[in-house]
């Protein structure tokens, strides 16, 4: 008697969080997107170096390319990036550098983790999903000193991991900004994984924590 008590009374709760949603006209973060990520499915190539606020740094003859990593794509679903300077420019650590729009109009503004002249942008079109360490940079770079005497920027040998301990952190950050949503913590369970596009489902309040805890160098 108690157990089915129990399961009535998580059903009604998933029955009254649906149609809050649905008058609200909002997609519940647990199911916006058939697809999942884990673990398993963040990588970075060999010779890219990433920055604390998730762009991905790829040195090449001509400058640094930088666009945004797997982990950021992947938890704000889908995503554009648009750069916001100019071939010419001069960047400063800390300077914004690209702004990414998201869910209907949500903005993350991204900072450069490098000193450095910009020599060229890509406006990307579309949605950045696939092939993101390729086609999908944002801006290229003159760095003013070597990308490695930068705190804020992790060795290659070294991202792999990182990004690893990120996803980590960031189930733990999950946790707790959807503690009102008890099916959402079914899906966290036992090392599960997480849809693709949840951080776009965050409210104003905890998008600024996600980009404090996150996003900063």
């Amino acid at each position: 008697m108690v157990t089915i008590l129990v399961i009535l009374t998580f059903a009604l709760f998933l029955l009254a969080d649906f149609l809050i949603l649905r008058s609200q006209k909002k997609v519940h973060p647990a199911i916006a997107s058939e697809e999942v990520f884990d673990k398993s499915t963040l990588i970075i190539p060999a010779n890219f170096w990433v920055a604390k606020n998730h762009l991905w740094l790829k040195e090449a003859k001509e400058g640094v390319y930088l666009g945004i990593d797997e982990f950021l794509a992947k938890s704000l679903g889908r995503v554009r990036m648009h750069a916001l300077k100019n071939a010419g420019d001069i960047v400063k650590k800390g300077d914004p550098i690209m702004k990414l729009t998201f869910n209907k109009g949500k903005i993350l503004v991204l900072k450069s983790p490098v000193d450095g002249t910009i020599q060229n942008v890509n406006n990307v079109e579309g949605h950045v999903h696939d092939d993101i360490y390729d086609k999908n940079w944002a801006v290229m770079l003159v760095p003013d000193t070597a990308i490695s005497s930068f705190s804020s920027v992790i060795r290659p040998e070294k991202a792999a991991k990182w990004l690893k301990t990120e996803f980590s952190r960031f189930k733990d950050f999950l946790s707790f900004s959807f503690n009102g949503h008890p099916e959402l913590g079914l899906t966290m369970m036992d090392g599960g994984n997480i849809m693709e596009g949840v951080a776009g489902q965050l409210s104003e309040e905890d998008l600024r924590s996600f980009e404090n805890d996150f996003l900063r160098m």
